[in-house]
């Protein structure tokens, strides 16, 4: 798969379905926070 960065709206989905873990992401602390 691409990834269209212009689309991303870092929600970090794409990562948690990937089943090969090939897509890793680094949350940022903003990001952290909203998974809580």
């Amino acid at each position: 798969p691409v990834i269209d960065y212009n689309k991303c709206i870092r929600c970090y989905c794409c990562g948690e379905i990937c089943p090969s873990k090939a897509i890793v992401s680094k949350k940022t602390l903003f990001g952290k926070v909203l998974r809580l």
